[in-house]
C-alpha cells in the first residue's frame, strides 16, 4: 500500500513514510518501499530534494545494513541529475560513513505495552531503577510560575498602600517599570 502511493507525495510527506518505515520494518522487508519513495523526485521542489535525499539514503542504510547501502547507491545514481552537487556529496559521505556500521545489526526495540491513556491515568508501574532509588519527587515537573491577575482600575493596589491601583502602580505596570520597590511599600 505504502509503495503504490510513495511516488506522489511531497517530501515531508516522504519524511513521514520513511519514519514509519523505520518504525516498523516489518512494513518493507524488502527495501521496496524506500526505492519508490525515491521516484518521481522532480515533483519535489530542488531545495527539499536537498533535505530529504540524505535522510533518505541514511534510512535505507539504516533499516537494511549493507544491503541499504547498495540500494542507496543504485538510487542515488539515478537521480544524479536531479540533486545538488553538494547533495549527491553529502550522501556519498553518508554511505562512507555508515558503511562500517552497517554490519552491525540494529537491536530489535519492543513497543511498550503501556500507552499514553495508562500513564496520564496513574495506571502505569515502571520497573526499579538500575542506578538505585531516586525520590518520587524527583521526576515532578515544577510548580508552573503563575502571574498573579492585574487588579482592576478602582481596587485597592497590589504593593499594599491602601491607594487605588489607578492612582499607584496601574501607570508604572503598563510601561513595564512595574517592579515594587521600597519607598512604595507601607511602613
Amino acid at each position: 500500500m505504502i509503495g503504490e502511493i510513495a511516488a506522489g507525495l511531497a517530501a515531508a510527506e516522504r519524511i513521514a513514510v520513511t519514519e514509519r518505515l523505520l518504525r516498523h520494518p516489518k512494513l518493507d522487508a524488502t527495501g521496496g518501499s524506500f526505492e519508490r519513495l525515491s521516484q518521481n523526485l522532480s515533483q519535489i521542489p530542488r531545495e527539499d530534494r536537498g533535505h530529504f535525499f540524505p535522510l533518505l539514503a541514511s534510512a535505507m542504510i539504516g533499516a537494511r545494513g549493507r544491503p541499504g547501502i547498495e540500494l542507496a547507491r543504485a538510487v542515488l545514481r539515478r537521480n544524479t541529475d536531479l540533486l545538488s552537487r553538494g547533495t549527491r556529496a553529502e550522501c556519498e559521505d553518508l554511505m562512507e560513513a555508515l558503511g562500517d556500521r552497517a554490519a552491525v545489526p540494529l537491536p530489535a526495540v519492543e513497543p511498550s505495552p503501556l500507552t499514553v491513556y495508562d500513564i496520564c491515568a496513574g495506571n502505569a508501574t515502571w520497573g526499579e531503577n538500575e542506578g538505585g532509588e531516586e525520590a518520587e519527587e524527583d521526576f515532578l515537573p515544577p510548580e508552573p510560575v503563575q502571574r498573579k491577575p492585574t487588579p482592576g482600575r478602582n481596587d485597592p493596589c497590589w504593593c499594599g498602600s491602601g491607594k487605588k491601583y489607578k492612582n499607584c502602580h496601574m501607570r508604572d505596570d503598563q510601561t513595564g517599570a512595574g517592579a515594587p520597590n521600597n519607598d512604595d511599600a507601607p511602613g
